[in-house]
C-alpha cells in the first residue's frame, strides 16, 4: 500500500468538494472494471485498447484474480497484487481500512508490447460510494512516470547507509538499480544479470522457523557481499539479484553454495535455489535485464536437475505466442471461429454408433490450429472455461437442431476440465442448457478427464449431482494418472473411458505388459459392472484384441475419424448404422484364467477336457527352422492319434506337406508379430499311414529363453469337414445342379449355396451369387419379375416344393433358362429353413 495514493493526488488536483467516487470518475484512469462478489461475476465499463494485455473482461471474478495473478502482474509484486485483491477477504478489508470503502496498491501490469508497466489499482466499494453489496469497482492509473522518479532511475540517489537492508547487507531495490544503471552507463563487456530465488521459501519459514529463514537470507547477503566483481542487491523476501561477469562456472559454484547453507539446516530438497541469468547487452535496461533473468529463472524452476536457465530469445518468444493466441481466443469465441467435429463411439460386434464425443476444432481465417496447440495454453491460463461452455451450448443447439428434424436422440459426449468444475457451477450449467435448447438429460454425456480429478471433494459432488439429474458421466483418459485406482474407488461413473496407448508400442519388451494393463483393467470393470469405451484403437489388430477382452465399445481411426457434423448426420441417417440403445452393460460371459484357477475346479481332466488339445510349441535352429512339441496335454496325444506319436515330436515341421510348409511357419511368425491375438491358419500334416491330416492351428507367442522361443497352441481335427467340402467341389463338377441353404433369423435372410454345378452357366463364382442372394441383386437377373417376387420372398407354407422356369441374365447379359425350385427343410437338428435348387433347363 502506498502512502500517498492516487486518490490523494487527485484530491489536489480537483479540489476537497468532491466525493472521493467524484474525484475518480472525473480521472483519468486506464481501466474500470466492476466484480460482483456474491455472484462471482466480473465486467469491465472502461478499457484501453492496445495497452495491458488483458484478454479477460468478462467472466468469474475468480478467473479474473487467477489469471491477473499468473500473468498479469510481474512476478515480485504478485504478493501485493494479492494481498490487495484477495477475493476471500476483499470486503472485510473494505470496511476496516483507514478510508472507508477505499482500499488501493501499486504493482506492474504486463502490456500487450511484452514488457511491464506500474499502475496503481483503487478498489472502492460499499454503500456510501454509491455500491450495492458485494459490489466493488477498481480504476486502474498508470503511474510509471511517478515510479521511475522513486526508483532514481532518472534522477539517481547518492548510495547512503538508508539504501542497504539491515538484514542482508546488500542494496535495497532502488539502490540497487540506481547502481546498475550507473555501471551500464560507463559500459561493460561480457557481464551478466542474475536472478537468485528459494523455491517454497514461505513453506521454509514455516517448516524451521522465520528465525531460520532470516538467517538463511542473511547468510547469502554476507557470502555475495564477500565476492569480488559481484554487485547484488536484495529485491524482498527471498529474491536476490547481481550484476557480474559472465562465468557459467562461477554462477554454479554460487548456486552450490547457496544449497550447501540449506543442507546445513536440514534441508537437502525441496527448497532448491533457482538461477535465472541474462547476458548484458546494448540498449537493455536495468528492468529488461530483469525481466529476461526472471523468465530463464522461471524455467529453471520447471526442471528439478536443471536449476540454472540462460535467458533465450525463444523463451520470450514463446511466451509472446501464448499471449497473441490468448488475444486471438478472445477474437476467435467472439467471430464463431470455433466448432465442433463429432468422433463416433462404436459397438464393436455390429460396428453401430452407440454415440459420439464432440471435439473442439479453431478455423482461423484459412487454417486450422490445432487443440494440441492452443487447449494446453488456454489451461495454463485458466480460461479453457469459456470455450468448453461455448462448445457445450454449441452441441445442444446442433441436437436440438436434429431433434426437430425427426430424428431420435443420440447421446453426445462434451469435456469438462478442472477449471471447469472448480470455477463454475457445471451441474447447474447443464441443467439449464438443457431447459434452454429442451433436451432430455440422456442427450448429453459428460466426461471429465481423469487428469481433472485433483480435487476429488468438488469432483464427487458434481458426479452425483450431475448423475441425479440423469446425465451419463464417463471418466476420461482413466489409466493415464497416477491415483486411477484410487479415483474409482472415491467416485461412481458410468463408464471409463480407456486410452489404446497401452496397446501402442513398438518394443516388443514392453507389448506384454501393455497387454496385461489392458486385460486388468477391462476385468476389474467387469467385476464393477462398469461399461468400457476403448478409445485411440487405429488397427483390425487391436480391435479384434479387445473384442476378444469382452470390450463392447470403441472409438477410433479404425472405425471413424473426427468429423463434421454434416458429414456425422449423413452417416446416422444410413439405415442401420446406429444402435439406439447406446452404451448398456451385461454382466461378462467371458472367461478369465483366474476363473479356471478356481479351487472348484479342483480335476485335472476337468480343465484338460475345457482347453481340448493344446501343447507347448519350441522353435530353434539358426533361422527358427526347426520346432519341437515339449508339452502337451492328453487331448492333444488323442487328437493326432499316431502310434510312434513320441519319435514325432521333434522337428515336427518334417511331417508338414511341402505345399503346407510355408503356411505353418507363417502361423508362429504371425503368433510372435501378434502377442495381443496371435495367429492361426490350417495345415496338412503327415500321417504314419501315409495320409494326410489337416489340423486348424491356434498359435500365442509366449517367450524367448536360451533354449528357442516358446508358443502356446492349439489344435483342432478338421480332417472330415475338409474332405466334406472337397467332396462336395467335387461332386459339383459332375451336377447340374445347385444348391442353396436359406436361414432366417431377427436380422434377415442368409444365403448359403452349398453346391454350385451352374458356376460356368451362370456366370457367377460362389461367393458372387451368394452376394447377390443376400443383395437381393440376383432377382434383377430374372426377366419374369413376378416369378422372382414370387420365388424370391418369404411363401407360406403352401408355397413349398413350387417349381419356376425363369430366364436369368448371366455375366455377359445373355438370358439363360433354370429352373428353380424351393422346398422346405423340416429337420428340428437343423437351422436350414428352406432349400433353393436350381437346374438348366437347357439341354
Amino acid at each position: 500500500m502506498a502512502d500517498v495514493t492516487q486518490l490523494d493526488v487527485l484530491r489536489v488536483i480537483q479540489g476537497e468538494k468532491m466525493t472521493d467516487m467524484e474525484c475518480l470518475y472525473k480521472a483519468s484512469f486506464d481501466e474500470l472494471v466492476e466484480i460482483r462478489l456474491n455472484e462471482d461475476r466480473v465486467r469491465s465499463i472502461y478499457h484501453v485498447e492496445g495497452k495491458y494485455f488483458v484478454p479477460l473482461q468478462t467472466g468469474t471474478y475468480r478467473d479474473l484474480y487467477h489469471y491477473c495473478t499468473e500473468h498479469m502482474i510481474h512476478p515480485e509484486d504478485r504478493k501485493a497484487y494479492t494481498d490487495l485483491m484477495d477475493t476471500d477477504t476483499l470486503l472485510k478489508r473494505l470496511a476496516a481500512s483507514e478510508r472507508p470503502g477505499i482500499l488501493s496498491g501499486r504493482f506492474r501490469y504486463r502490456l500487450e508490447s511484452g514488457g511491464w508497466r506500474w499502475v496503481e489499482q483503487v478498489v472502492v466499494g460499499g454503500k456510501e460510494h454509491g455500491l450495492e453489496d458485494g459490489v466493488v469497482r477498481f480504476f486502474v492509473f498508470d503511474i510509471q512516470n511517478a515510479k521511475y522518479r522513486e526508483l532514481g532511475i532518472n534522477t539517481l540517489l547518492e548510495n547512503g547507509q538508508d539504501d542497504r537492508d539491515p538484514r542482508t547487507g546488500l542494496l535495497r531495490e532502488k539502490a540497487f538499480y540506481s547502481a546498475v544503471q550507473r555501471l551500464l552507463e560507463k559500459g561493460v563487456s561480457n557481464y551478466c544479470f542474475i536472478t537468485l530465488d528459494i523455491e517454497h521459501f514461505k513453506l521454509f519459514n514455516d517448516w524451521f522457523g522465520r528465525d531460520a529463514g532470516n538467517l538463511l537470507l542473511a547468510e547469502i547477503g554476507a557470502f555475495l557481499r564477500r565476492e569480488k566483481d559481484i554487485l547484488a542487491g536484495y529485491l524482498s523476501q527471498d529474491d536476490f539479484c547481481a550484476v557480474m561477469p559472465y562465468d557459467m562456472d562461477r554462477i554454479e559454484a554460487i548456486y552450490q553454495h547457496v544449497h550447501g547453507l540449506e543442507v546445513q539446516k536440514g534441508c537437502a530438497y525441496g527448497f532448491l535455489p533457482a538461477i535465472g541469468v541474462c547476458k548484458v547487452e546494448e540498449n537493455l535496461s536495468v528492468l529488461d535485464l530483469l525481466d529476461r533473468a526472471e523468465v530463464a529463472q522461471v524455467h529453471a524452476k520447471k526442471i528439478m536437475h536443471e536449476r540454472i536457465r540462460l535467458f533465450e530469445s525463444s523463451m520470450l518468444e514463446r511466451a509472446d505466442q501464448e499471449y497473441r493466441l490468448l488475444m486471438d481466443f478472445q477474437t476467435g469465441i467472439r467471430n464463431g471461429e470455433f466448432f465442433f467435429e463429432l468422433q463416433p463411439q462404436c459397438r464393436i460386434s455390429t460396428h453401430q454408433i452407440v454415440g459420439a464425443e464432440s471435439l473442439v476444432r479453431w478455423r482461423r481465417g484459412e487454417k486450422i490450429i490445432s487443440p494440441t496447440v492452443f487447449v494446453p495454453v488456454l489451461e495454463k491460463y485458466g480460461v479453457i472455461a469459456e470455450l468448453d461452455q461455448y462448445i457445450w451450448e454449441e452441441v445442444c443447439r446442433w441436437i436440438r437442431k436434429w431433434l426437430d428434424a425427426g430424428h431420435a436422440v443420440i447421446p453426445i459426449s462434451v469435456n469438462v476440465s478442472r477449471v471447469d468444475i472448480v470455477t463454475t457451477d457445471v451441474p447447474a450449467i447443464f441443467e439449464s442448457l438443457t431447459e434452454t435448447y429442451r433436451l432430455p438429460h440422456s442427450a448429453i454425456k459428460v466426461e471429465i478427464t481423469e487428469s481433472a480429478v485433483d480435487n476429488t471433494a468438488k469432483v464427487r459432488e458434481t458426479i452425483i449431482k450431475l448423475r441425479s439429474m440423469g446425465f451419463m458421466v464417463l471418466m476420461d483418459d482413466f489409466g493415464s494418472g497416477y491415483s486411477s485406482l484410487n479415483m474409482l474407488r472415491k467416485l461412481s461413473v458410468d463408464v471409463l473411458k480407456l486410452d489404446a496407448q497401452f496397446l501402442r508400442i513398438d518394443d516388443k519388451s514392453e507389448e506384454e505388459r501393455g497387454i496385461r494393463i489392458v486385460e486388468s483393467v477391462v476385468n476389474m470393470a467387469k467385476t464393477m459392472a462398469i461399461p468400457i469405451i476403448v478409445e485411440g484403437v487405429e488397427t483390425a489388430a487391436q480391435t479384434r484384441f479387445l473384442h476378444g477382452l469382452g470390450c463392447r465399445y470403441i472409438q477410433g481411426f479404425h472405425f471413424y475419424r473426427p468429423m463434421s457434423a454434416a458429414d456425422f448426420e449423413k452417416l446416422a441417417l444410413i439405415k442401420g448404422n446406429v444402435d439406439y440403445q447406446g452404451i448398456i452393460f451385461k454382466r461378462n460371459q467371458q472367461f478369465g484364467v483366474r476363473e479356471f484357477l478356481n479351487q472348484n475346479l479342483y480335476s485335472d481332466t476337468m480343465l484338460n477336457n475345457v482347453l481340448g488339445g493344446v501343447g507347448i510349441y519350441l522353435r530353434h535352429g539358426d533361422s527358427g527352422e526347426h520346432i519341437d512339441i515339449i508339452r502337451y496335454n492328453e487331448q492333444f496325444y488323442d487328437l493326432v492319434d499316431e502310434p510312434e506319436f513320441f519319435e514325432r515330436l521333434m522337428k515336427i515341421e518334417r511331417f508338414i506337406h511341402p505345399e503346407s510348409r510355408e503356411a505353418f511357419y507363417g502361423i508362429f511368425n504371425g503368433a510372435e508379430a501378434d502377442r495381443m491375438n496371435g495367429s492361426s491358419g490350417m495345415v496338412w500334416v503327415e500321417r504314419e499311414n501315409g495320409e494326410f491330416g489337416h489340423y486348424l492351428m491356434n498359435v500365442y507367442y509366449l517367450e524367448t529363453t536360451d533354449d528357442g522361443k516358446k508358443f502356446y497352441g492349439s489344435l483342432k481335427d478338421m480332417t472330415q469337414h475338409t474332405r466334406l467340402q472337397n467332396q462336395m467341389k467335387l461332386l459339383c463338377r459332375f451336377t447340374s445342379d445347385s444348391i442353396v441353404f436359406r436361414r432366417r433369423n431377427k436380422d434377415g435372410i442368409r444365403y448359403e449355396v452349398i453346391a454350385h454345378g451352374l458356376e460356368k452357366i451362370l456366370g457367377l463364382s460362389r461367393e458372387d451369387f451368394e452376394r447377390e442372394l443376400g443383395s437381393g441383386a440376383f432377382a434383377e437377373r430374372i426377366a419374369e419379375q413376378e416369378e422372382a417376387r414370387r420365388i424370391f420372398s418369404d411363401p407360406e407354407e403352401d408355397g413349398m416344393g413350387m417349381k419356376r422356369s425363369v430366364h436369368i441374365r448371366t455375366g455377359g447379359k445373355e438370358a439363360r433358362q433354370v429352373d428353380i425350385e424351393l422346398n422346405a427343410a423340416k429337420d428340428a437338428f437343423s437351422d436350414v429353413d428352406q432349400i433353393l435348387v436350381f437346374r438348366s433347363a437347357e439341354g
